[in-house]
């Protein structure tokens, strides 16, 4: 028995009537009745191709976006411990979800999943405060790191000094689509840190949050109606590095104060930003604890966090001046 031929190119607009005076005549797809059949073979089988033409492309497309969006990874300061806390001359990409991550493979034109070992970089030799990025490219054996130095590092100013675009999502290095991996400050010379008080490495993927302090223990006075750092203390802030713009955070800051008369006022400063809105007060004279809190839109780069203090007029006494920031790395 032969089948009725079919064909995709064509989409029949019509199926023709049998009439009273058509005569049946087998044989062939010219006459009736397979003609009509014919006719109808060729409109399932045009739309059949395209269908599945569709379903190839949404495949394709799925296991695209699929393969990029892994990244099993995270930068860290410690071998071995993707989130741990500490001190390095060296930084890390750590197996954390697992050992794959999606690198674009610039011959193939599409996403690769590569297996990977914790890959490190020494960085002793860097001077400071400075920021890089920190991507990832397949060198035709194994996974690597780059960094690059951003132009400018100034805390509030910081600026790349090349482009960065999304691919599938995915941010890359413009220049050869190598995988973006996140950015890393070295707040002193030769040295990246993770600590209560520093955040030095920002991740794209698998963030977690750092609950950060920093804490005067001292107890000071302060009589002038400008605002200045707490204690007039530098080194008493919350530093952090960010990579990429809409990190949102809220910063608080606390300080217990007696005043004796007068009033006193703190807030938080974002870098050399001395943004007085969300005042915290004690007014009129006495004791107790004086509260801001606020959020930011972080700027990228290198930022520092601080309250500031104000007193106008009488005399005011400071003890223990803490600033808390919950940043995501």
């Amino acid at each position: 028995m032969v089948a009725i031929s079919e064909q995709t190119a064509t989409f029949p607009l019509e199926i023709t009537r049998v009439e009273t005076t058509d005569v049946a005549l087998g044989g062939n797809e010219v006459n009736v009745p397979n003609k009509q059949f014919k006719q109808i073979a060729d409109r399932t089988a045009f739309l059949k191709a395209k269908v599945d033409n569709l379903t190839d492309a949404s495949a394709q497309a799925v296991d695209t976006i699929s393969v990029a969006s892994i990244a099993q990874g995270r930068l860290g300061v410690v071998s071995g411990d993707a989130i741990g806390l500490g001190t390095s001359s060296s930084f890390y990409y750590t197996p954390y979800k697992g050992d794959y991550i999606g690198i674009y493979d610039n011959t193939a034109g599409k996403w690769v999943a590569r297996q990977f070992s914790e890959i490190s970089q020494d960085i002793s030799g860097l001077g400071a405060p400075a920021v890089f990025d920190v991507f990832a490219r397949w060198n035709g054996a194994a996974v690597v790191m780059d960094r690059d130095p951003w132009a400018s590092s100034g805390a509030g100013s910081s600026s790349r000094g090349y482009s960065m675009t999304q691919r599938n999502g995915v941010w890359v290095r413009s220049s050869d689509n190598a995988r973006y991996l996140g950015s890393f400050c070295t707040f002193t010379a030769g040295q990246v840190e993770i600590s209560d008080t520093s955040v030095g490495v920002w991740n794209v993927d698998n963030q977690v949050l750092r609950n950060c302090f920093s804490i005067d223990e001292s107890t000071y006075s302060y009589n002038n109606a400008a605002f200045r750092f707490s204690n007039n203390n530098a080194g008493s802030r919350v530093n952090v590095v960010n990579g990429l713009p809409g990190q949102i955070i809220t910063v608080s800051a606390r300080v217990i104060v007696e005043v004796n008369p007068g009033s006193t006022y703190i807030a938080i400063a974002e870098n050399n930003n001395f943004n007085t809105n969300s005042q915290g007060q004690l007014r009129g004279g006495g004791i107790g604890t004086v509260i801001s809190q606020r959020g930011f839109d972080v700027p990228i780069g290198r930022n520092f966090y601080q309250l500031i203090e104000s007193a106008v007029s009488g005399s005011s006494t400071f003890t223990n001046p803490i600033t808390d920031v919950l940043y995501p790395s």
